[in-house]
């Protein structure tokens, strides 16, 4: 049995970006439904796709169940999707999110974070009950929640 979980985003990604995350999200053993945004004036937005889930879902259907595969298979994901979603130089850089839907906590997942950052994501960031935005540390090597603005 596949875990639900919720794809929202930007007005702006493309379809086929959105059919390619749903294919990937089916292969970690998750069910997609996406929903795409109304557009919005003069709010800057940090991401451009939104996934909600429940972080025991998650781990029951991909982490436990695949192992280092599924932690692989993350990577490629979000790898794939940031880069079909390169912005202009002069906006901030974008971030694929995570976010629970039964702790709250936001995981922010860039392009180019490390291997050992998807490893550790479950026992570091899953586990954990606090909300607050993750972002993995590259000089700690970890994961830490940001401070909040």
């Amino acid at each position: 049995m596949s875990a639900a979980v919720q794809v929202y985003a930007q007005p702006d990604v493309p379809a086929d970006e959105l059919s390619d995350l749903e294919a990937g999200l089916r292969e970690l053993g998750l069910d997609p439904a996406t929903r795409v945004l109304s557009p919005r004036r003069g709010v800057e937005i940090t991401w451009m796709v939104l996934i909600a889930f429940p972080a025991q879902a998650l781990l029951a259907a991909t982490m436990d169940r695949l192992g280092t595969e599924a932690y692989d298979a993350l990577k490629r994901l979000a790898g794939r999707v940031l880069r079909g979603l390169r912005d202009e130089a002069e906006r901030p850089a974008r971030a694929l999110m995570l976010q629970t839907t039964d702790t709250g906590a936001k995981i922010r997942l860039e392009a180019d974070l490390p291997t050992e950052a998807y490893r550790t994501l479950v026992d570091q960031v899953l586990h954990k009950t606090g909300a607050g935005e993750w972002r993995y540390d590259r000089d700690q090597e970890r994961w830490t929640v940001a401070a909040a603005r």
